[in-house]
């Protein structure tokens, strides 16, 4: 399950059909929904069960809370709720300072996820050059987060409806 789980995830990351159990999966029946900042959580968690995974708002880490978790359930001893976090959110739906985008990627980072997403979503932000500008400064972090760590907008969460 984990390695299907790891090549799900990796076929969402470069946005391709996803093949599970060797059947095509079809478009997405929320694909005719548009995302707005506010959707875009409750999506992801429909997503990330459509693929199999537990999820959790407001996950619990060490240092705070990542506005999302895609998880297995497993009875490994001495693991943390009984939970193997796989893939980590943090999805930012207005205007943040570097500093936050600095604490979400260590946020991300302390989860130790296979993998953590830092979402930027423009739309909810007033002006498109503070977005851009924050968009490159997260680039530049993510290239030098610990683990592995990708940056999303809009356009990578539409990828995300022909996934389940």
């Amino acid at each position: 399950m984990l390695y299907a789980t790891a090549t799900a995830l990796e076929d969402i990351i470069v946005g391709h059909v996803q093949i599970l159990a060797g059947d095509v999966v079809g478009e997405c029946p929320l694909a005719k929904r548009s995302l707005k900042p506010q959707r875009s959580e409750t999506f992801l968690e429909e997503i990330g069960k459509k693929l199999g995974f537990k999820t959790d708002r407001m996950y619990p880490c060490y240092v705070g809370e990542l506005d999302l978790v895609w998880y297995l359930e497993t009875r490994l001893p001495s693991l943390e709720f009984g939970k193997l976090p796989v893939v980590g959110f943090e999805v930012e739906t207005s205007e943040r300072s570097r500093k936050h985008i600095k604490g979400d990627l260590f946020n991300l980072s302390q989860l130790h996820p296979a993998l953590g997403v830092l979402i930027l979503l423009k739309k909810g932000f007033k002006d498109d050059r503070k977005f851009n500008g924050l968009l490159e400064a997260a680039k530049r972090y993510v290239e030098h987060a610990r683990g592995r760590i990708l940056l999303w907008t809009e356009e990578e969460l539409e990828n995300l409806k022909t996934v389940a």
